[in-house]
């Protein structure tokens, strides 16, 4: 019996779901969710997979209450549950993965414990926001929450400077929240002290949803649309261009090649 029982353990599964559209969840994802007893995640979330949950318990909460989600689901694998936690997205990028591994951690988790932990990726928003108008992080760089719960807003300003300056495409996550048009009237001028006005700038509303929405603008003109929770800008750099609907940002191909004929082209 003792033997039997050190056999048995749990298991946490943190579990991106992507964009939230079926085809677009990997098939680890869904063997995750199919082998778990317990399911813990948003509403919508657990929506996105409601065929999978049939015979399973399933635990819900709140967007406000996503440390007490973590903390349900990290306690319940410690005690021999196999749990999935659901994310969207990806786990890892500014979502609940960053949080479980640090309760395990705090709870004194160690590798080759009685419970397991992995970490199952998804598309993160920048690459599927992305993914629905061409290339526009085709060359470096970086993604940028403006959520000011968790990190003050004079370093999220700092950031966005730095990578200005540095000339990175730059994803805005989390472009919402009681002050988020005074807070996305700054950002732009903080932009605009190291880009050009024309420079492209995409917002992406739900992607991959019913109700998606795309708009193409430029620096100067992109806060006349309407930004909310549901939305991810993507701001070009100097490479950046946008063609036939499209966006995109050179990585250097054509300056390098005859994109016509494909032969290599002569150094000045």
């Amino acid at each position: 019996m003792f033997e039997q029982m050190k056999k048995i353990k749990g298991k946490l599964s943190v579990v991106g779901l992507g964009p939230g559209c079926a085809d677009l969840i990997t098939p680890r994802a869904i063997s995750a969710i199919e082998s778990a007893d317990l399911v813990v995640g948003l509403d919508e979330l657990l929506a996105q997979v409601e065929h999978l949950l049939p015979g399973k318990e399933v635990v819900t909460s709140s967007r406000s209450e996503e440390v007490p989600r973590a903390l349900a689901a990290v306690s319940a694998a410690l005690k021999g549950r196999r749990v999935a936690l659901l994310a969207s997205g990806d786990p890892g990028v500014y979502s609940i993965g960053s949080l479980a591994q640090a309760a395990l951690r705090d709870q004194s988790w160690h590798r080759g414990s009685s419970s397991q932990f992995e970490i199952i990726p998804g598309i993160p928003s920048a690459q599927s926001c992305a993914s629905l108008i061409g290339v526009p992080l085709g060359h470096d760089n970086c993604t940028i929450s403006l959520s000011d719960l968790l990190s003050s807003w004079d370093d999220i300003k700092s950031k966005i400077a730095f990578a200005a300056r540095a000339d990175f495409a730059i994803t805005l996550y989390n472009p919402s929240g009681k002050n988020s048009q005074n807070q996305m009237v700054e950002v732009r001028e903080i932009l605009l002290q190291h880009l050009s006005a024309c420079v492209p700038v995409a917002i992406i509303k739900s992607a991959y949803q019913p109700d998606q929405s795309i708009v193409l603008s430029d620096l100067m003109h992109f806060l006349a649309h309407n930004i909310d929770g549901d939305s991810t800008v993507i701001i070009g750099n100097t490479r950046s261009y946008i063609y036939e609907g499209l966006m995109g940002t050179h990585r250097g191909y054509g300056e390098t090649y005859d994109l016509v004929t494909g032969e290599l082209r002569k150094a000045d």
